[in-house]
């Protein structure tokens, strides 16, 4: 009886510590928004350090874009209303815990203001499917 115990103890505890682990931070924030334009910042804050196969960072925009601008990643694929942003050789690994920051600029469509962008995070590389955040903000 008292190996089962210790058993289930065993078993619980593990639960809860593999249940347990911190997430990477991806996030927008919205500077100032024009008729044509918005401009704004991608916050990234690992919660590990990130080694040298990098990182991706995807943006979805609830309705097609003219064109998202930004200079410290590199957008790899995109269709108006999905981008696909992987960082730049000098910018692949990052601190745990320290904050990497980066402005973009998008073109609307039409004068309204834009309604919705999700942005999703993910490491490349080895051990890439343990750490993924996903944010959702809306305007």
């Amino acid at each position: 009886m008292n190996r089962m115990r210790t058993a289930l103890f065993v078993f619980a505890v593990f639960s809860l510590v593999v249940g347990l682990r911190s997430e990477d931070e991806a996030k927008w924030v919205k500077r100032h928004e024009h008729e044509w334009q918005m401009w704004g910042t991608f916050v990234i804050t690992p919660s590990a350090p990130i080694g040298p196969d990098g990182w991706r960072l995807t943006v979805k925009f609830a309705e097609p874009i003219r064109r998202l601008e930004v200079w410290q990643a590199k957008i790899v694929s995109s269709d108006k209303t999905e981008f696909v942003l992987e960082n730049q050789h000098w910018n692949a690994e990052l601190e745990a815990g320290k904050t990497f920051s980066f402005p973009f600029t998008v073109t609307k469509r039409s004068k309204r203001d834009l309604k919705g962008m999700e942005v999703s995070f993910e490491r490349l590389g080895e051990g890439s499917g343990l750490y993924e955040a996903q944010k959702s903000y809306l305007l």
